[in-house]
């Protein structure tokens, strides 16, 4: 029951936000490390890793910075994964 709980809560808040914003694109976190998407174009972004796991890297250093350079520039992040609190603290 939690989880549905969950995953309407951050639908919810996922619909106010494409809302506010005017709309929505999409883009895998590869696009955005090398370059191909430039976060500063929007104001809003959710970063949804889904189930990767530690293995394959969760939250690399060079997406941490940009997403960090992001949020400290103005701009307003979700970021949601199984494995990114793990990742960003315990495997450093």
């Amino acid at each position: 029951m939690r989880t549905r709980v969950r995953r309407q809560a951050t639908a919810s808040a996922t619909r106010a936000a494409i809302f506010q914003a005017g709309g929505v694109d999409a883009a895998s976190n590869e696009a955005v490390s090398l370059g191909f998407v430039a976060l500063g174009a929007y104001r809003a972004a959710v970063w949804a890793l889904g189930e990767e796991s530690t293995v394959d890297e969760t939250f690399s250093g060079v997406e941490q910075g940009l997403v960090t350079n992001y949020v400290a520039t103005g701009g307003s992040l979700f970021v949601s994964g199984a494995e990114i609190g793990w990742d960003v603290v315990f495997s450093s």
